[in-house]
């Protein structure tokens, strides 16, 4: 975009050269706008989304000079006055053959709806003004209606427009958006405590308040919660970009640089942390309090499932193909259950060494006893699911081992890290392993796509290899 942006002292200025075909349609040779600000990055942004708009009116008017009839009248015709207004791209009036009106009219019509754009005839036309809040509300409420979001994704995205809102004023309109005002957001945000919303001093206080406690402390918000909150944001300012609420999307390309290693990443359990906790009672000796105790770690390690998808498993979850293949269908069918995405939506294989256990002989007594849920003991909850107590449980269980408070960080994630590394070392298809574990992939699409079959997933599955480990634990009937 650098060969479009022209600096002069008091700010950056886009100019384009229009191609030589267009110049008879646009009635200039160029188009020259001040950006408004001297920032290099907010230039770079503002120069590529008018870039985007230019070209879209150019490639129409061609379009529409190969396929109309009247070769004549496009001939004759004259855009006069097309401007960029805070983005939006004006044609003040389009000139024709002056004894014939009628068509004029026509044509300035079919030309206004194959453009996209506003032809005023010497009236300048601006975007409605509509109050954000607004906006956000049509956002939330298409997202949910058409099932792209899980509860847990409408709940993070909602946070943080009501984070915007809470920082830089909840009646803010789409012609207040601006550099300068995503600046204030991200400074704000940069400066305020963790868990705001959790830590009950800090709800009673102002965000001046908040953030003094948080200089106090020395703790604010890691760059990678900040980031976060930035890309829910313009997720939603690209999709107001896109239904023409707003010409600029100021929140692309605005999150923070993140300084060496993510401090807050989990990793892997070691050989020597695996072996500690498959080595406990829970599995050489079947000393467990829940049922989930001791199946949910190891479920863990031989899917890479999430604390939350194996919590929420229900009795008609595991069952076997056309193909004779046991599964886990990780889905979010009923009320109480939640995934994280659309790719988390599921089938995996039951890893042989899960029915030697005798993973599938505990199912079938579950349905025998007409249980829904797999596991007992799990309660469930609007905000965790069914996970909260067994994260709870684990918690405490790896404090036992000395596994708490560690840097880099350990938790029940770290399973699914393990599973991983081990598809990555093995040579693993890459969009088998997405597959398998519910990872986004760009060759996907946004949804979740079956490529493989269960039984071309298994034969992967199966090599993970986490005996020298496990080769202690007993079979969850072997005591009788």
């Amino acid at each position: 975009m650098s060969q479009y942006l022209l600096k002069r002292p008091q700010s950056y200025y886009f100019r384009f050269r229009v191609p030589v075909d267009c110049q008879r349609f646009l009635g200039k040779k160029s188009i020259y706008k001040c950006l408004h600000t001297n920032d290099d990055k907010h230039a770079e942004i503002a120069a590529q989304s008018l870039y985007g708009e230019i070209l879209t009116i150019l490639n129409r008017v061609r379009e529409l000079n190969q396929r109309t009839r009247n070769k004549a009248m496009m001939n004759h015709m004259i855009m006069k006055g097309i401007n960029i207004n805070d983005g939006q791209i004006i044609i003040d009036r389009i000139e024709l053959d002056p004894d014939k009106k009628e068509q004029e009219l026509a044509l300035l019509n079919g030309i206004s709806s194959a453009l996209s754009v506003s032809t005023s005839n010497n009236q300048k036309s601006d975007k409605n003004l509509i109050y954000v809040k607004d906006i956000a509300s049509k956002f939330i409420e298409e997202k949910v209606s058409i099932k792209e979001w899980t509860q847990g994704t409408k709940e993070t995205n909602e946070a943080s427009i009501n984070l915007l809102f809470e920082l830089v004023g909840d009646n803010i309109t789409n012609q207040d958006l601006s550099f300068e005002l995503v600046d204030k957001f991200r400074s704000t945000l940069i400066q305020l405590p963790p868990n705001r919303k959790k830590v009950i001093e800090l709800k009673s206080m102002s965000i001046e308040q908040q953030i003094n406690y948080a200089k106090k402390h020395d703790k604010t918000i890691s760059t990678i919660t900040a980031n976060n909150i930035i890309l829910k944001l313009n997720g939603f300012f690209e999709w107001c970009r896109l239904r023409g609420y707003i010409d600029i999307n100021y929140f692309s390309n605005q999150t923070f640089k993140v300084k060496g290693k993510r401090s807050d990443d989990r990793h892997p359990f070691t050989d020597k942390e695996l072996s500690m906790i498959f080595n406990d009672p829970i599995f050489t000796e079947l000393e467990y309090k829940w049922d989930y105790q001791y199946w949910i770690p190891l479920i863990a390690i031989y899917t890479g499932c999430r604390l939350n998808e194996i919590c929420q498993l229900h009795t008609n979850d595991i069952y076997q193909d056309e193909d004779g293949v046991w599964i886990f269908d990780i889905n979010d069918q009923g009320k109480t259950k939640k995934l994280k995405n659309k790719s988390a939506e599921r089938l995996i294989p039951v890893h042989q060494h899960l029915i030697e256990l005798g993973l599938i002989e505990f199912t079938n007594r579950k349905n025998n006893q007409n249980n829904q849920l797999l596991f007992e003991g799990l309660t469930y909850y609007h905000t965790k699911g069914y996970m909260k107590v067994a994260s709870r449980w684990f918690g405490e269980f790896r404090k036992k081992y000395g596994l708490f408070n560690l840097k880099p960080k350990k938790d029940f994630h770290s399973f699914r890290c393990n599973v991983s590394t081990s598809f990555k070392k093995l040579g693993v298809d890459t969009v088998k392993k997405d597959e398998l574990m519910g990872h986004f992939n760009e060759s996907m699409g946004e949804h979740y796509s079956d490529d493989f079959t269960p039984a071309e997933k298994r034969d992967d599955l199966n090599k993970l290899d986490f005996m020298k480990h496990i080769n202690n634990v007993k079979g969850f009937y072997q005591n009788g």
